[in-house]
């Protein structure tokens, strides 16, 4: 973080990150059952939600807000909300496109003869998202940090997409690792670089 954000964040939490759970856990609520149920929303939203991860990720952490912070707040948090959408959609038909070839109706209205992308596209998925969290959390950005602002977060999400889909193609197509398992392992990955370099910023390493 910069010397100015990381002063605004020292001088407005707990109260900032309170005051967005509850924001973020009613919407949670709403969004599991917006898409015809739960059962159906977790069908559709899921992937779509895990795909668009990287994005939150280059959005926060490297981009530091742009390009929402082009605009006034609340336009701009609505505008990187509209982008991590679109690119959730787009990034999900890539994944369904790789797994199990290309079918619209499969994203958003899936049933018989038109398979859900969920779980299938998730492992993929995931493990891009795990990459772009090395990237991000664990090597602090280096060394793509060097290309700037935007190039770097631009080379973060490439790069995961690419080491995302040599990881995938070995495990699960070539060694055949069982999917579940996989996706399973990378949740685990995640989970800790989530805790050691969110909740304890890198302790007792630091």
């Amino acid at each position: 973080m910069s010397p100015q954000a990381l002063a605004d964040a020292r001088g407005n939490q707990p109260r900032r990150g309170l005051i967005g759970l509850a924001f973020v856990v009613p919407l949670t609520v709403v969004l599991s059952l917006a898409a015809d149920g739960p059962v159906h929303s977790l069908l559709v939203l899921g992937p779509i939600i895990t795909f668009g991860l990287p994005l939150v990720s280059a959005i926060a952490f490297w981009w530091e807000d742009w390009p929402g912070s082009l605009l006034r707040r609340p336009w701009s948090g609505l505008y990187d909300t509209a982008i991590v959408a679109v690119g959730g959609v787009l990034l999900t038909m890539l994944g369904q496109l790789i797994v199990d070839g290309p079918d619209l109706i499969g994203v958003f209205a899936p049933g018989p003869g038109h398979p859900s992308t969920f779980p299938g596209t998730l492992p993929l998925g995931g493990g891009i998202f795990t990459i772009i969290l090395q990237f991000t959390l664990v090597w602090e950005r280096w060394p793509l940090s060097k290309l700037g602002r935007i190039r770097s977060g631009l080379a973060a999400i490439v790069l995961s997409w690419g080491l995302g889909l040599v990881m995938w193609l070995l495990a699960v197509k070539a060694i055949a690792i069982p999917a579940d398992h996989y996706g399973a392992w990378l949740t685990s990955i995640g989970l800790w670089q989530v805790l050691g370099y969110i909740a304890l910023r890198g302790w007792p390493l630091s």
